[in-house]
């Protein structure tokens, strides 16, 4: 099994494992052996069965892919399935933030059977690590006229329904619910908050290519340096909510929306 069919061999090679990266070897064979993402995926699509939702590569300057985890859970082969996919997430570590990290290992299988929300995993092109994961859910999303401009108000009311009175749009939103790097000692670093924040980006501008929409938008704590860092991407501040995580006392949310 060392070798990839040819018609995946002539897609992948020029874009991955060619990629100048002295001393390693092709990543499709780090994936395979790391995370048992074996050929059966190959030959599912070959065999024409389910077919293969092959994983986005990203820009390989990135030296990432984003992975959907429905890859894992979809597939009838018993080398991949929940069991691999519960040992790669037993890899991440984000000290920070033990929610991020909560979510990932107790909620997102479980949210993406549920069809709640779905996370991608974003994995190192040179060994397969597991550097982040982004997760994103539609949300129906209340947004108040008064701090955009007139052009960005035009283009809310094109798929919004407009609320004259409260002054306000209502509309189907792409919510980046997760966004957390994984600072496990193997791997921290290796990824910045600012490629996670983009491939996030660049997931839901791939959903509207597909499906449609215009906003995607984002909930964060109320630390001016965070809002700082989202504004930066081009996301603007609309509303605050609360909320309330377990048995603790409610905190502040900052809502921040970007067009897509």
């Amino acid at each position: 099994h060392d070798a990839l069919p040819i018609f995946l061999r002539s897609r992948i090679s020029s874009r991955v494992c060619s990629s100048p990266i002295a001393g390693r070897t092709c990543w499709w064979a780090s994936f395979r052996k790391s995370h048992a993402f074996s050929e059966a995926i190959a030959e599912s699509r070959m065999n024409g069965s389910r077919g293969l939702r092959f994983p986005v590569l990203m820009e390989s300057a990135n030296n990432f892919i984003v992975l959907n985890i429905r890859e894992y859970l979809a597939n009838e082969d018993k080398r991949l399935g929940e069991d691999k996919l519960v040992q790669l997430l037993s890899e991440f570590s984000c000290p920070l933030n033990p929610d991020v990290e909560r979510f990932l290992k107790k909620q997102a299988i479980d949210f993406a059977k549920k069809h709640q929300a779905v996370t991608y995993l974003v994995l190192s092109l040179e060994d397969a690590e597991l550097l982040g994961y982004f997760s994103i859910t539609i949300k129906p999303l209340v947004v108040k006229a008064e701090p955009f401009s007139n052009t960005a108000k035009r283009k809310l009311a094109r798929f919004s329904e407009i609320d004259k009175n409260e002054q306000t749009y209502n509309l189907a939103a792409y919510l980046i619910a997760q966004l957390g790097k994984n600072f496990n000692d193997k791997v921290k670093g290796r990824i910045t908050g600012q490629e996670l924040l983009e491939a996030a980006i660049r997931q839901t501008q791939i959903l509207q290519y597909q499906v449609g929409g215009m906003v995607a938008f984002v909930e964060a704590e109320n630390k001016e340096k965070l809002l700082a860092f989202y504004e930066n991407y081009g996301f603007k501040r609309f509303d605050t909510r609360q909320t309330v995580l377990g048995d603790a006392e409610s905190h502040e949310l900052v809502q921040l929306l970007k067009l897509i």
